[in-house]
């Protein structure tokens, strides 16, 4: 918030110079415009070199982690980072000519203002220093702040949603009577370890209310990747479908059985066949068998 202040301040500062202020206010608030406008872009060029990256595994795999950092804007920043020290490269030669130019342009300026003696004569020769050194400035400065600050807010939020998402599967965990039990007491929870537990839960009494209520918190992770994460849930579903006789509660069932059964198809094609199985009414898993001659359910898995 205090940068946003000091920028604002400044921002009124030149508004004064050249609105208010004489000859000599008009130089200073043109040295002080130079100094903001190449400032703002040593920031922003600060900001696209200090963006963190992620070195983590491949978040779609089964023993991969729980939580997993976004790279878009790393992305983002190494596309436009490379683009931007490879034209910089290229018009290395041309630098002084630009600030020639730049000289050149300030020289014009004064004389339109109409600002004569000593002080207009070294304006032209002061503004490209301020504009270098604010831009170098304002890159070091984002840079540092990037570095020390971001990237360990970054970490603390992460770890934080990490430990969120593993305490869920975690007390899930601790609901089920089976070998993934042992996920309640580990440091270390994976995609795998998520889906065992789901599927675990599944055949414990009133375990589907424990799969449904985990959902919030896990398809926000890359166990939400995964078709076996919806196809799980397809099955606490239609186990919810089965257990209610509210009318409205069946119907909202439903729409989540065909919801999520349609995320696992879209994921793997595959999971058509695997809902169908889990729909004989005669079968081991019957978690849909209410859903065996339902037109909807036998168009979505090619019954029709």
């Amino acid at each position: 918030m205090w940068t946003l202040g000091v920028l604002a301040a400044l921002s009124a500062l030149v508004v004064w110079c050249f609105a208010e202020g004489g000859p000599d206010a008009h130089i200073a608030g043109m040295l002080l415009l130079i100094f903001m406008a190449s400032g703002l872009v040593g920031v922003l060029l600060g900001f696209l070199f200090a963006v963190p990256r992620s070195s983590d595994e491949n978040p779609a795999a089964p023993s991969g982690r729980l939580l997993s950092t976004n790279t878009n804007l790393s992305k983002v920043s190494d596309w436009l980072t490379t683009m931007l020290i490879g034209v910089g490269l290229t018009q290395l030669h041309a630098i002084d000519d630009y600030l020639t130019r730049f000289r050149d342009f300030l020289t014009q300026a004064v004389e339109a203002v109409g600002v004569t003696g000593p002080p207009a004569a070294w304006i032209p020769y002061a503004g490209p220093l301020v504009l270098v050194s604010a831009a170098c400035a304002g890159f070091i400065l984002m840079y540092m702040h990037m570095r020390l600050n971001l990237v360990r807010l970054l970490h603390d939020t992460e770890e934080y949603l990490q430990g969120t998402a593993k305490s869920v599967v975690q007390d899930l965990a601790r609901s089920v009577r089976s070998p993934a039990a042992g996920v309640a007491q580990s440091n270390q929870v994976s995609v795998g370890d998520a889906l065992n537990v789901m599927l675990d839960a599944l055949y414990e009494p009133d375990g589907y209310k424990r799969v449904i209520a985990a959902r919030h918190n896990l398809e926000t992770t890359p166990v939400a990747n995964d078709g076996e994460f919806w196809f799980y849930l397809a099955a606490a579903y239609g186990q919810q479908w089965k257990a209610t006789e509210d009318a409205d509660e069946k119907a909202q069932a439903k729409a989540n059985v065909l919801d999520t059964a349609q995320r696992a198809i879209r994921r793997d094609p595959k999971f058509r066949d695997r809902l169908w199985s889990i729909s004989d009414p005669s079968g081991t898993d019957g978690d849909l068998a209410g859903f065996h001659d339902d037109p909807d359910f036998k168009a979505l898995v090619g019954r029709a």
